[in-house]
């Protein structure tokens, strides 16, 4: 299961850095620009939606630990309530990471 979960996450994540323009390798560096940040809080967010994993899990794939990862959610939620633009990049990063069946 574990790397079934780890798949789905790594395609998220794949998918995170085609829609918002930002490598992987940048959504894992350890940077706080504002750019990163916020593709960085979508990809987790969509994570987390896209397949209730824990927050460790999906900390293990995005080189953080869960109370990192926790934060990014509680922000990361925030955020979609106040920004539609952010909200709708949610949205498609979620459904892309529901298409994942095996």
């Amino acid at each position: 299961m574990t790397t079934a979960l780890d798949r789905q996450l790594g395609e998220i994540l794949a998918a995170a850095a085609i829609a918002t323009g930002v490598p992987v390798e940048a959504l894992l560096r350890q940077c706080r620009e504002k750019p990163l940040v916020i593709a960085r809080q979508a990809t987790i967010l969509a994570m987390r939606e896209a397949t209730h994993a824990s927050l460790p899990a999906i900390g293990r794939v995005m080189q953080r630990g869960h109370p990192a990862i926790h934060t990014a959610l509680r922000r990361a939620e925030a955020r979609r309530e106040l920004h539609p633009d952010f909200r709708a990049l949610t949205e498609r990063l979620r459904a892309f990471g529901g298409t994942s069946d095996d």
